[in-house]
């Protein structure tokens, strides 16, 4: 599938949020759902840069939330309709046309879908921890 990535114009948070929502009920089935309500997601963008995959057509197909000063990804979800074609890997991608490596991100040890797909994509664990929604392995991708 061929995707732009671009960054995120305000007009696209209505679609970040809802592939969040839709991403949520489908992979972390563990948590409650009002886990994080809108506010608590749209407050949690506040200070990042945010980034949409788009297809041709425009639809948003994923988004990525990167805390800059720390190369941190704190979001990285692709909508179910769209998983598989390699959208995530195209997001990632763009950060390394931008940033400098490594990129770190946290994924709870439950989302058992996740934690396969970045071993596959060569994320290394580099520690654990634990927060409000579990257990959370930290990983570093070079």
């Amino acid at each position: 599938m061929n995707v732009l990535v671009r960054e995120a114009c305000p007009s696209d948070r209505l679609h970040i949020a809802q592939i969040f929502a839709d991403c949520r009920q489908q992979d972390f089935s563990w948590l409650p759902p009002k886990a994080m309500s809108a506010d608590d997601f749209n407050q949690a963008l506040e200070d990042e840069r945010q980034f949409v995959a788009a297809s041709a057509d425009g639809t948003i197909c994923g988004f990525l939330s990167l805390w800059e000063s720390g190369c941190f990804v704190h979001f990285l979800f692709v909508d179910p309709r769209y998983q598989g074609f390699h959208v995530g890997n195209r997001l990632i991608q763009h950060l390394f046309s931008m940033y400098q490596p490594p990129f770190r991100l946290k994924c709870l040890d439950l989302n058992l879908r996740a934690l396969k797909y970045y071993r596959r994509e060569a994320w290394v664990e580099v520690g654990r921890g634990i927060d409000k929604d579990g257990g959370h392995r930290v990983l570093e991708l070079q």
